[in-house]
């Protein structure tokens, strides 16, 4: 009868010790450890890549306080964003990463205008994307020669001082109204587009093709000392950032703004791309390109290229980042 009594107390001392963890356990919470729990739940999810186990233990176990799922722990991590030293887990990390046009190098940049600018998530990507986040004419580069028809020149990328192109070539005196030049490929494009054109009633010629740094430096002083440098900028190229230096772009027909009414421009704006050429400079996209609406300033890229910034409506800011970069 004692051995019993003993035993029953034993029991019981035991049932106690289960009923006071089992309480620190919930006290304490099976979430201080959420990962010990659920280790092995991540297989469940897509993505899901074994060396990269416990690199996703720590970023979910790090971040269990911000309701971080483990399907958000792999897309994060399998991106490298536990990484990146000072970012704090946003739950709109994934939809950034998610965005068609999404680049990793420029993950901080779209944290910082996202927390601080927008918060639509396309706007973030392109804005971005094409250096918006920047002030014009700040962190600047040379342009990267190597991209050949896709070379961009812009506010923020630029040519040297003596910078011309190597195939040169003149453009037909029928093609063109004060002579000038433009690279061996443009020149071919144009001139198969305005043939074609021309039989269909439209006439199409040359009023502002390649341009000298010195030329441009002439043309950006004059309008600056007419209009003032701030307004002058939002229309006319610094010296070594005008697209004219290249020799792939040209004004056509006229570079006054009742040119976009005109039936030469409507056919451009419908047409161009099929012969390699892209309105570079499009209405309602000011904000990226950085100069007003210029229905006659057309650039030539070829016509895959020209096909697609043409089918997605970007400008060749985007292309260029999303494409190009």
């Amino acid at each position: 009868m004692k051995k019993a009594i003993i035993l029953l107390v034993i029991l019981n001392i035991i049932l106690v010790g289960i009923l006071i963890y089992v309480d620190n356990t919930k006290e304490n919470g099976s979430s201080a450890d959420p990962v010990s729990k659920e280790e092995n739940d991540f297989t469940k999810y897509d993505g899901y890549i074994e060396s990269k186990l416990d690199r996703y233990k720590d970023y979910y176990k790090k971040n269990s306080n911000n309701d971080i799922t483990m399907e958000e722990t792999i897309k994060l991590v399998n991106n490298d964003v536990d990484k990146l030293e000072g970012l704090e887990y946003k739950n709109y990390l994934v939809k950034l990463i998610d965005s068609k046009y999404y680049i990793s190098d420029n993950l901080l940049r779209y944290v910082d205008y996202y927390d601080n600018k927008s918060k639509n998530i396309d706007e973030v990507i392109t804005n971005v994307n094409s250096n918006i986040d920047y002030e014009f004419y700040t962190h600047t580069q040379k342009a990267d020669l190597k991209k050949g028809n896709l070379i961009l020149v812009n506010k923020f990328y630029y040519l040297d001082k003596n910078y011309e192109p190597e195939d040169l070539v003149p453009i037909d005196s029928a093609y063109t109204m004060g002579g000038g030049y433009l690279t061996e490929d443009t020149w071919k494009a144009f001139k198969e587009m305005a043939d074609v054109a021309y039989k269909e009633g439209i006439d199409l010629y040359s009023v502002s093709p390649y341009r000298s740094y010195n030329t441009q430096d002439g043309l950006y002083e004059r309008y600056a000392a007419r209009d003032g440098y701030e307004e002058a900028d939002t229309y006319s190229a610094r010296p070594g950032y005008s697209e004219h230096q290249t020799g792939l772009a040209v004004d056509i027909n006229s570079t006054d703004d009742s040119f976009a009414y005109t039936e030469e421009a409507k056919w451009l704006k419908k047409n161009a791309y099929k012969y390699g050429f892209i309105l570079r400079y499009p209405e309602g996209k000011e904000y990226i390109t950085g100069y007003q609406f210029e229905p006659w300033h057309f650039r030539y890229v070829g016509k895959d290229v020209a096909k697609k910034i043409y089918d997605e409506d970007l400008t060749f800011e985007e292309y260029y980042a999303y494409y190009v970069n």
